[in-house]
Formats: structure tokens, C-alpha cells, sequence
């Protein structure tokens, strides 16, 4: 009961969830995708991962810290099932990006995190919350797809007319040596 409570107390209240159509989204195949995802990253805070998505765990600290660090429980350990979260809370399309954080436990599909910076239990569950709120947002910014500037595509499209005139002259080589066998 005092894990709950700890819970309680120290995390703000959830503000931002994700659209319906985003909760489908498995995959950001178009550029309104990307859009509705960014929007919801943006507005992604701590205080949007459900209460009772979390299982929070407290227990002996290692390295420095002496008698207090053997006597209490002080190190803050969160787990958060994905297999849960993934289509109520977490859109579906976090789940590939997550699963290669080293956070991320396979079976269960599972983030877990723990932290032990500090002597007091509750900065470090802040600490592990925040580092999981951290990890989904930077396993959803990696499948966003910017936009393209100005500059960037004036740039790929020099690249790519160097490189049709590269091939024509190759080809063209590559014709006037057959033709030269031939003897045309």
C-alpha cells in the first residue's frame, strides 16, 4: 500500500492521451502519421503513463552510501508491461523502436527501469519514471520522419541528375564499344 501511495503522491495526473487513430497506428506509413505521432510526443509527459500501468518496487541499494544504503530500501525499480499499454495508452507503433532499448524485457514484453542515485526512495522513483517516460519518447521520435528543407532536396535532386548523367555516358560508352566490335 505504501508503494501506491508513493505513487500517487509524487506523479502528476495524466493530461495527454493518444487519438483512436493513432492507437491503430502499427506503422507511420504517411506523412499525416507522422504528424498526429509528433503532435502526441509533443504533449507526452510523465504524467500521461498511467497509474496503474506501472509496478513499482523498492529495495537495497548497492555502492557507496554505508549503514544507510544496507538498511533501507532506497533503490526504485519500474516495471511497465507493454503488452498492456500498447493500444490503450501507448500507440502501437512505439513497440519495434522499444524493443531495442536496453530496457526492454522480452517476455513478458516489459521496460524495466531502475534507479538508485539517490538515499531517498521517492527521488529515485522519479528518477526511474522519468527515465521511462524518456525512453518511449526518444523510441517514438526515432521512427518520425521529418521535414525535408528546401535546400535538402535542391540538393538531392543535383545528386540524382549527376548521377542519370553518369549512367547516360556509361551507357553511351558502353554502346559505342559494341558498335566498334560490330564495326558500324
Amino acid at each position: 500500500m505504501a508503494i501506491i501511495a508513493t505513487l500517487h503522491r509524487d506523479m502528476p495526473v495524466r493530461t495527454t492521451r493518444p487519438t483512436p487513430e493513432l492507437l491503430a497506428l502499427h506503422r507511420l506509413a504517411r506523412n499525416e502519421n507522422h504528424r498526429l505521432a509528433e503532435k502526441w510526443l509533443d504533449g507526452f509527459g510523465v504524467g500521461d503513463i498511467p497509474r496503474e500501468s506501472v509496478e513499482v518496487g523498492y529495495s537495497r541499494s548497492s555502492g557507496p552510501g554505508g549503514q544507510h544504503v544496507n538498511k533501507t530500501n532506497s533503490k526504485a525499480t519500474v516495471r511497465c508491461d507493454l503488452s498492456e499499454a500498447v493500444g490503450r495508452w501507448l500507440p502501437p507503433f512505439v513497440l519495434e523502436p522499444l524493443s531495442r532499448s536496453s530496457h526492454y524485457r522480452p517476455a513478458p514484453p516489459t521496460l524495466l527501469i531502475s534507479s538508485q542515485l539517490s538515499r531517498s526512495a521517492s527521488s529515485n522513483l522519479s528518477t526511474a519514471m522519468g527515465l521511462l517516460h524518456r525512453t518511449i519518447q526518444d523510441a517514438g521520435r526515432s521512427v518520425l520522419v521529418g521535414e525535408t528543407s528546401v535546400e535538402q532536396r535542391q540538393k538531392v535532386r543535383g545528386m540524382m541528375r549527376a548521377e542519370e548523367g553518369r549512367r547516360r555516358s556509361d551507357k553511351e560508352r558502353r554502346g559505342r564499344k559494341k558498335a566498334d566490335r560490330r564495326g558500324d
